[in-house]
Order: structure tokens, then sequence, then C-alpha cells
């Protein structure tokens, strides 16, 4: 527990400037992968709630980062893939921490 607290710790450092979590970060990265993906694979696949997953949903399209479509499939929009492109180098920092 001490670890997984200190981990999400360095992640959050240098997200912060960006004003995204590391559940919201990682939808993006599968979202972004996918091309377009349903909630319950999010969950499943990042072993999320699916609680967790629609309220980083709703923050993220909020956002205007990920849009839903009439079929329920989450797509990335051109402004999260831009943002994405500005944090990967922050998420990398904090790989390379933790």
């Amino acid at each position: 527990m001490k670890c997984q607290r200190i981990i999400a710790n360095i992640f959050r450092k240098y997200l912060k400037p960006f004003e995204i979590t590391d559940s919201q970060m990682s939808i993006m990265f599968m979202v972004t992968k996918a091309k377009e993906v349903n909630q319950k694979v999010l969950a499943d696949r990042l072993y999320l709630e699916k609680s967790t997953v629609n309220r980083n949903i709703r923050r993220l399209i909020d956002r205007g980062y990920i849009m839903m479509d009439d079929q329920m499939m989450l797509h990335s929009t051109e402004e999260g893939k831009q943002v994405l492109e500005k944090i990967i180098p922050h998420w990398e920092m904090a790989m390379l921490e933790s």
C-alpha cells in the first residue's frame, strides 16, 4: 500500500500542471490507442470501477479531450491528442522516477 501511494504521488507531481489524474491519463491513453472503445472495456482493461471510469470520462469530455458517439463509443478529440503529446514527456519522467 505504501509503495502504491509513493508511486501515485510521483505521477501526481508530474501531471499536476495539466490538471489531470493518473486514472484520467490512463483512460486517455486507452481511448487514443484503441481509436474507439466503450466504458466497460476501459473498466475491465484498466481494473477500475465502472463508477470511477464514468466520473473520469465525464471530466475528460467536459474538458474536450474525448467525445462519445451515438453508439456510446469513446474517441479522442484533436485537442485531446495534442494534450496527450504535451503530457507524454512528463509521464515518461514520472516513469523514470518511479
